[in-house]
């Protein structure tokens, strides 16, 4: 199975690939944003031939119309679901990205904190389908570990 990996804001030395990969005992190619080069349509270059796409915060919001148009499932961490305001709350400028349809169905788990610093996870459970909440672990989602049954019996519903 080809797994890719998409980081949020400054997450491009996150420890998540690994612990993914360790929990799926599958290989997670880290595909990095860089907002600095917003190089979006590099992303969407570099996954074309993905059997499943995780992203975290920034990285799910970035990749979610990729995964409607190509029939792609998605995993969703503590995904942005306003990118204007959450890039606000950090003091960070609004990279140019094209604003989503958050009413499109696509296959997706979505995983949230309910202490996530930077987004209100009941606006998330609002918003999208299939919200699995976590009492804690902050946006950077921590002890993503136990997330492990969760997401392989997400992935063993959708193949």
């Amino acid at each position: 199975m080809k797994i890719y990996y998409i980081n949020g804001y400054k997450g491009n030395n996150s420890n998540k690939p690994k612990i993914l990969s360790d929990i799926l005992n599958e290989d997670i190619n880290h595909v990095v944003y860089d907002y600095d080069k917003n190089n979006l349509k590099e992303i969407y270059e570099k996954v074309k031939d993905a059997d499943l796409i995780i992203g975290s915060s920034t990285g799910a919001y970035l990749i979610r119309d990729f995964c409607f148009n190509n029939s792609v499932p998605l995993i969703s961490i503590n995904p942005v679901i306003n990118i204007k305001e959450t890039f606000n709350k950090i003091g960070v400028p609004v990279p140019e990205i094209p604003e989503h349809n958050f009413r499109k169905n696509i296959q997706e788990l979505v995983l949230v904190t309910e202490d996530d610093e930077l987004i209100d996870y009941k606006d998330t459970i609002k918003l999208l389908n299939n919200v699995k909440s976590f009492e804690d672990g902050g946006h950077r989602f921590k002890n993503l570990e136990r997330v492990k049954d969760d997401i392989l019996e997400f992935i063993k519903f959708i193949y």
